[in-house]
């Protein structure tokens, strides 16, 4: 993640303080059926999710059609927190 001082999206959800955290994989494809996509800043834009793939890869949420993919956990997404 750019700018992110070396911190993973779930360190920075979780320095957030109590109860903030990544989104899982199911919580982002949800929130493009419900329509609350469109409340987020770059809605457009790719999520991390904390949902692993694997050791090295992660889901990740293109919230401007709602599909799943996954990538390397180093790749620039958007973080979205939630708790």
């Amino acid at each position: 993640l750019a700018g992110n001082s070396g911190r993973t999206a779930i360190q920075l959800c979780s320095d957030r303080g109590a109860g903030w955290r990544l989104p899982t994989q199911k919580e982002l494809m949800q929130a493009y059926i419900d329509g609350s996509n469109y409340n987020l800043v770059a809605a457009g834009a790719f999520h991390w999710s904390a949902t692993e793939n694997s050791v090295t890869r992660a889901w990740f949420t293109p919230l401007s059609d709602g599909g799943t993919l996954n990538n390397l956990k180093g790749t620039a997404y958007q973080v979205r927190c939630v708790r």
